[in-house]
């Protein structure tokens, strides 16, 4: 019987190789960037394969490095030269630019870190050269998320320096940012990155409502960016509110994924973000994204078929609002078979008979129009503070 073939070796997770260790010890002493070329260029073909194998580079320890020199003016131009030759040799030598290294506790890769740091020449030359823009790192940070921030930013208020800006107008000048979710599925992954993604902290947008970014959030909202429903829950449980059980609020038409948590409505936004003690120019610019017309998919809104047993909105919150009033009803050819919830409490049976004779199953719990329920007054309000009736 034949011996079967040995199975091909290849490094194990979390191992490294001898030119990986002599790399990382070129970073950490003095005059680190001249010994990183030096390996590099005396690195034989199989070290650099090997390398690649292990999806790791040496690029993030070094922009890692020249970051700590960073200001609040910039990056001096010397380091922009000498890190824009690293990433040429680096591509010249085989090493792939969307590897990652582990610095510190969280996986980074170069193209993410260069945004972050300012450097905004080495972004634009790593994309050129075959970088994937939407590839995130430890903490699912793309490029256009790590462009918003300002590292060097304290107090407060965030400003972006004239180098993140710049990095900023480069993504958008290249096409690699789209605020269409329709057009980032549809696009191959990783070549394009979606401006509502998030991180584990949030969206880009989020961000900058926390540290009170005005000029970030007057731009997110002139490229079409909009708080996310995951936004709204963070910014619940940063408020005052957020202490207390999550408001739940769900709604039940006549399709099983049209189902959704908090908040529905406008002024249950507005009045979470009121929680927050946000400053007046803040909470004017925050306030515009709180519209929910694009939360329905074209799909749901051109519905025409529907089960009439599931066609009742059971929906905590008051169905007169603009946004979820009759209007919507009528997107969903609904307004019919709804109007006996239209009217008065006095005629609450009459109602019912009417909903049963159109095939409508009647819930007796709710005879009037939904609504907030009213309970007792949150922890918040008891204590003397300003509460909101939210569940």
């Amino acid at each position: 019987m034949e011996r079967r073939s040995k199975r091909q070796h290849k490094p194990a997770i979390g191992k490294k190789s001898h030119l990986q260790l002599q790399f990382e010890n070129a970073i950490e002493s003095p005059g680190g960037m001249g010994k990183v070329i030096k390996l590099l260029n005396n690195a034989s073909d199989e070290d650099i394969a090997t390398l690649n194998e292990l999806k790791w580079t040496p690029l993030v320890g070094i922009i890692f490095r020249l970051g700590k020199n960073t200001t609040s003016k910039g990056n001096s131009s010397s380091d922009g030269r000498r890190l824009l030759s690293l990433i040429r040799l680096v591509h010249q030598r085989g090493l792939s630019l969307n590897s990652a290294a582990i610095f510190g506790d969280h996986l980074h890769r170069p193209l993410v870190v260069s945004a972050y740091y300012g450097f905004a020449d080495a972004v634009k030359i790593m994309i050129e050269l075959g970088a994937l823009p939407d590839f995130g790192d430890g903490e699912g940070r793309t490029v256009w998320f790590a462009a918003m921030e300002n590292p060097v930013a304290s107090g407060k208020r965030h400003r972006l320096r004239d180098c993140d800006k710049q990095t900023v107008q480069i993504l958008i000048d290249m096409g690699v940012v789209t605020p269409s979710l329709k057009v980032w599925r549809s696009c191959q992954k990783g070549t394009i990155c979606y401006m509502n993604g998030d991180s584990s902290r949030g969206s880009p947008l989020l961000r900058a409502i926390s540290t009170q970014n005005t000029s970030t959030i007057s731009l997110l909202q002139r490229l079409g960016c909009h708080i996310t429903d995951r936004d709204y829950l963070e910014l619940h449980r940063r408020g005052k509110v957020g202490g207390r059980k999550k408001n739940v609020f769900k709604s039940r038409m006549w399709t099983s994924d049209n189902d959704w948590t908090f908040p529905p409505t406008y002024k249950v936004a507005t009045a979470v973000l009121q929680s927050l003690g946000l400053p007046r120019e803040i909470y004017n610019l925050v306030k515009t994204f709180c519209g929910r017309d694009w939360f329905y998919t074209s799909r749901q809104l051109g519905m025409e078929e529907r089960r009439k047993e599931n066609s009742i909105m059971v929906m905590y919150t008051d169905y007169r609002h603009p946004l979820l009033g009759p209007s919507l009803f009528e997107a969903f050819g609904a307004s019919k078979e709804l109007s006996w919830l239209n009217k008065g409490s006095e005629e609450t049976e009459a109602n019912e008979q009417e909903g049963k004779s159109m095939g409508l199953k009647v819930n007796r719990s709710y005879p009037e129009a939904p609504r907030i329920k009213k309970r007792r007054k949150s922890r918040g309000a008891r204590h003397g503070g300003q509460g909101y009736s939210l569940y």
